[in-house]
């Protein structure tokens, strides 16, 4: 089956977004390089970056971002090339981060080209994830490290303008992380809310730390 026409949720489907789009709220990244930020590498490629939440959080960090996605949406935060079929495209750059579309075992396949072509690849996935016969061999062939993340990440756009609202998510998520400087196989847990940046902390913020 062709990536587009996995890409694309059926008419009569209410339970996923079109082209399976939940872009990642800005404290999730935070955490990832506040976390991994000495060792991810200047450039990076974003191949699904959506309207690009990502990608502007990782070029906040000083950092280059090759931003691709297969589709393209309104109102791009940053440059970013459309048309471009990540499961079909050579390296951009030898660090791929990213959350891909989860349909269709896409999530896995974005995983193992990354994990095949970059010294640095983590993933913003479900932590059902680490669940599945489907995904056992990748696991059992290259573990990852697991980022918990304690507090429910929205992936709502609406969420995204406030710190706080961005931890009002449903689902459960975890980064997913492979690299030559990576422990495999390990698992732990960020919260956070260690990561909101210091001068976005409000006074609310504090009394419900």
């Amino acid at each position: 089956m062709p990536l587009t026409d996995a890409f694309i949720i059926k008419g009569n489907s209410k339970s996923r977004n079109p082209n399976d789009y939940y872009p990642t709220a800005p404290l999730a990244t935070k955490c990832l390089f506040g976390v991994y930020g000495n060792i991810i590498p200047s450039k990076v490629w974003e191949p699904a970056a959506g309207r690009g939440w990502m990608s502007k959080e990782i070029i906040a960090t000083g950092r280059e971002c090759v931003s691709t996605d297969l589709f393209e949406y309104n109102s791009p935060l940053v440059p970013i090339e459309t048309g471009v079929d990540y499961l079909k495209s050579a390296p951009r750059a030898d660090c791929v981060i990213t959350n891909p579309p989860y349909k269709k075992d896409l999530a896995q396949k974005f995983a193992e080209k990354a994990i095949s072509e970059s010294v640095f690849c983590a993933m913003f996935l479900r932590l059902t994830f680490m669940e599945g016969t489907k995904r056992l061999g990748m696991f059992r062939k290259t573990p990852p490290t697991v980022m918990v993340m304690s507090g429910r990440i929205s992936c709502d756009e609406s969420h995204f303008g406030d710190y706080k609202n961005q931890q009002r998510g449903m689902v459960a998520y975890a980064w997913y992380v492979w690299g030559k400087d990576v422990e495999p196989g390990r698992i732990f847990w960020v919260n956070p809310k260690d990561y909101i940046p210091r001068e976005s902390v409000t006074l609310e913020h504090l009394i419900s730390a």
